[in-house]
């Protein structure tokens, strides 16, 4: 307690950069739903296993000090750290879900805090179409995304869960995350990529005929919110960037070629997308 006696007194900016210091953080923040007997959910550092961060204790220790560290620091993780969303324990809701539901319950003030956001679709019982890459339903997607459309200083990133590789990138990885990419670039953002890859190609057949299954998968529901240029879906990469990249430049040094020598500009989109997202 001397030390936070100490802290008290210092100038509030020389205390503001204390608290912004020490609380961020070296990775990702993971949201926990409140337990039970809470009211509001906790932000904890981020782990392999859901119930790993679950047990861990809240990311933000300084406002359990005092009320005025708890007046000067509550919140703040928020703002100095990406939020990451994913499947929780005992819970029927999907990570956008409950995305959408802490949103809708943040004040203006604390909306404005966020900064980038990550969610991921790795709840098995949302995999209502397995035969494309979202496991989300268009409701859900597009709901989260008009609440971000309004909410210009946050980045929303949607990891799809799906639209990856395994260890060892193969040839017919590669053809399915191309197709799975341009799929989600025509039918979500309304990017038309399909004629970049020549109309003779399987893979020009193959994503047409996905991009269809998508238009199944979005009904009638309105998505233009998810081309708002701060919502992004991005390919699950974790732990795979840097064997993926070596692998696109062999495999279409090897095989796109032959598409009219479209190679230099599919590796710069298959590039951006693990960089970026769509």
């Amino acid at each position: 307690m001397a030390e936070a006696s100490q802290l008290r007194v210092l100038p509030a900016e020389l205390r503001n950069r204390i608290f912004e210091y020490a609380l961020t953080a070296p990775e990702d923040l993971r949201y926990c739903m409140p337990v039970e007997g809470a009211s509001k959910p906790t932000f904890r550092v981020s782990a392999t296993e859901t119930d790993e961060a679950v047990t861990s204790h809240p990311f933000n220790q300084l406002k359990f000090v005092s009320r005025q560290f708890y007046a000067e620091t509550a919140g703040i993780e928020i703002r100095l750290n990406t939020i990451s969303f994913a499947l929780q324990n005992g819970s029927a809701m999907s990570p956008a879900e409950h995305l959408t539901e802490f949103l809708q319950s943040m004040s203006p003030k604390a909306r404005s805090w966020l900064r980038k956001v990550i969610v991921r679709d790795d709840n098995p019982q949302y995999r209502h179409h397995s035969t494309i890459v979202l496991q989300d339903t268009a409701e859900t997607i597009s709901k989260l995304a008009e609440i971000c459309e309004r909410l210009p200083s946050v980045t929303l990133y949607y990891v799809l869960s799906k639209w990856t590789f395994s260890e060892e990138v193969t040839t017919s990885e590669m053809l399915s995350f191309l197709r799975n990419g341009i799929m989600c670039a025509s039918a979500l953002k309304g990017q038309e990529l399909t004629d970049m890859l020549g109309e003779r190609s399987l893979i020009h057949f193959t994503a047409r005929y996905w991009i269809h299954r998508l238009d199944d998968w979005k009904g009638n529901v309105d998505v233009r919110s998810l081309r708002s240029s701060n919502v992004k879906f991005v390919p699950n990469m974790a732990s795979k960037g840097s064997a993926v990249i070596s692998s696109l430049d062999r495999y279409l040094e090897h095989f796109l070629l032959k598409w009219e020598n479209r190679a230099e500009q599919m590796v710069t989109l298959l590039k951006r997308w693990t960089d970026e997202g769509i």
